[in-house]
């Protein structure tokens, strides 16, 4: 257990019986009453998404989740299962349901493989990941280079907003959960 002020963004915890991903904090302490941590809760299995309220000294139970590292291999299309190797060369399949950010899964990707309990809770892509931009219009000379952005179509056939000078072919690095644009590889 755990005090509310002591809950931090990607903290796993345990609340009215569900498993939850703490995905934003704020701490408040309005002029009348006692102070507060507002969370944004993400079910880890799910897409329940909540905003919670805790006193600052109300007790959180925190889970312990172990995490392993593993490499995407592959997709089996019959079964709709994703296969990874780990480290000891051991192969796992786990079905998409328990995969964020799916669509942006591209082989030889390292993910972290959430466990609770020996049950596999989660697999979680990397913060940020390189993209090819398939396609996007071309950049057309006198446009702001800062302030205007354009859609690109990355692999996997992803729609992003980039920067007026990234053209087709550029390799880019977009931060694979809010799916911005972060810079583009030389």
């Amino acid at each position: 257990m755990i005090t509310a002020n002591d809950i931090r963004v990607g903290d796993i915890i345990l609340f009215s019986e569900k498993l939850y991903r703490v995905t934003k904090t704020s701490h408040t302490q309005p002029g009348k009453g006692g102070a507060y941590i507002q969370c944004t809760l993400q079910a880890v299995q799910g897409t329940q998404k909540r905003d919670e309220r805790f006193r600052s000294s109300e007790k959180v139970a925190k889970v312990d989740i172990q995490t392993k590292e593993a490499q995407y291999l592959y997709k089996d299309i019959k079964t709709q299962e994703y296969t990874f190797m780990f480290d000891t060369a051991e192969l796992i399949t786990i079905n998409e349901n328990l995969i964020e950010d799916i669509d942006l899964i591209s082989e030889d990707m390292n993910v972290k493989i959430n466990y609770f309990d020996d049950q596999i809770i989660s697999v979680r892509l990397p913060d940020t990941f390189n993209y090819q931009v398939i396609s996007t219009p071309p950049y057309i000379k006198g446009q702001s280079e800062s302030s205007q952005l354009k859609s690109a179509v990355i692999q996997n056939n992803v729609i992003i907003k980039v920067p007026q000078y990234v053209t087709s072919e550029d390799i880019i690095t977009i931060k694979v959960q809010s799916r911005e644009f972060v810079s583009r590889v030389l």
